[in-house]
């Protein structure tokens, strides 16, 4: 009985496609981590996002951007460590919550690399669209002390990354926003509105 409760719970808490925590459940996870710690605790809060993903999606069909898509999980398990956070926010969003982390040149070079191993990947799997990511940080407890906090913080810090030229990354810090990074893919213009 245990083990089938087990298993009930885990695919509650699944994403179906990628396997990754799902977005209820990493908001949960998040939660509970951080009110372990009123007073706060060192973590950074990373929102990632795919460029261009809808451009993937229209070209070559939904299976194929399922194939990315799991593509982008097993780098994510593989770059993180076990006691990090890792969900599946819904689409083409991830969130990563580094536990004990907030040393920024730290999180500049995690970033560098993701981006980096990104770019190898997407680039053996498309040749025509151009697939990078762009990332937002938010740390814990200089940008928030909640778990909401530090996901709107990043949020916003991604949008700056896509702002910026996307495939790069962006702290938050408060009002104006720091970006990182390289920008390759320029020339790819996209809606403004809406990161993709």
């Amino acid at each position: 009985e245990k083990q089938a409760e087990r298993l009930l719970q885990d695919r509650a808490e699944r994403d179906s496609l990628t396997r990754l925590l799902n977005k209820h459940a990493g908001r949960r996870y998040g939660e509970d981590y951080l009110s372990q710690y009123p007073q706060g605790i060192h973590c950074a809060l990373l929102i990632i996002d795919l460029d261009n993903f809808k451009q993937v999606n229209d070209r070559y069909g939904h299976l194929f951007g399922d194939t990315v898509l799991t593509n982008v999980a097993r780098v994510l398990k593989k770059m993180f460590r076990s006691q990090d956070i890792i969900a599946r926010m819904g689409g083409d969003e991830f969130m990563v919550l580094m536990r004990g982390i907030s040393d920024e040149e730290l999180l500049k070079n995690r970033c560098r690399q993701l981006i980096n191993v990104f770019g190898n990947t997407f680039r053996r799997l498309s040749q025509d669209v151009p697939l990078s990511c762009s990332v937002g940080i938010a740390i814990a407890p200089v940008h928030g002390r909640s778990y909401y906090e530090l996901f709107q913080h990043a949020d916003q810090a991604m949008y700056q990354a896509k702002a910026k030229g996307k495939n790069t990354f962006a702290f938050y810090d408060g009002s104006s926003v720091s970006t990182y990074g390289q920008h390759r893919h320029m020339s790819v213009i996209d809606s403004d509105q809406e990161p993709g």
